[in-house]
Order: C-alpha cells, then sequence, then structure tokens
C-alpha cells in the first residue's frame, strides 16, 4: 500500500473507530482516535505520533506473508479481528461489518480526492 494510500486508509479507521476524536477512550483501554488496545500501543514502540502507521504497516506484512492480499478490506479486518484471527479465518462476523464500513470510507475519500477541483 502507498504512503498515501496507507494515509487514506488510516483516517477511514480513524472515523470508523472514534469520529476521529483524539482523545477517546474506549470500554477496554482502547485510546486515541484509532481505539488502539495497549499493548497494541506497546508493541509498536509506545503511544506517539506513528503508532497506528506503524501498526498498519506491521499487519501488512503479516498479511502478504501468509499470502493475502492487504487490500483496504483485509487490512481492516486485520486491523479489528487480529492478524491471527484473519490468517485462521475466524475473524468474528462483527469485524467483517467494520471492514465493510471501512473499505467503502476509504473508496469514498479516494475517489473524493480524484475529483477534487485542483487549484
Amino acid at each position: 500500500m502507498t504512503a498515501h494510500a496507507l494515509a487514506l486508509f488510516l483516517k477511514a479507521v480513524s472515523m470508523v473507530e472514534t469520529g476521529g476524536d483524539p482523545r477517546a477512550v474506549g470500554r477496554h483501554g482502547e485510546r486515541g482516535e484509532f481505539a488502539m488496545t495497549p499493548a497494541v500501543v506497546a508493541s509498536c514502540g509506545g503511544f506517539g505520533e506513528h503508532e497506528a502507521e506503524k501498526y498498519a504497516r506491521w499487519l501488512e506484512r503479516q498479511l502478504v506473508v501468509a499470502g493475502v492480499s492487504p487490500q483496504p478490506f483485509n487490512l481492516a479486518l486485520a486491523w479489528n479481528a487480529g492478524a491471527g484471527a484473519v490468517l485462521a479465518s475466524r475473524a468474528p462476523a462483527a469485524s467483517y461489518d467494520y471492514a465493510l464500513r471501512v473499505r467503502n470510507l476509504f473508496e469514498q475519500l479516494n475517489q473524493q480526492e480524484a475529483y477534487a477541483p485542483v487549484h
């Protein structure tokens, strides 16, 4: 995934997870606009500016190594259910719904940019 596509993907994740609220706190300890758990954040080196990007790139690598296309739907499914659940084909139905919402929003954001007027 290109850096630009990753930025759009993360924007879609942020909007689905928390509506883009950087101060969001979830009921299971998720924090920030990407609703990342403390364990996931720790695996990315702690809360900071780029933890979501690091985590997305890690998920992307896990998918590619397993021969799964890292398209936005699959990446969102892994973001929500975990890479292990996706690779074992054990992601819950709610995660599929989540991945559809992220993918659809990603596509909308991509189309909006394609048709944005150039100044």
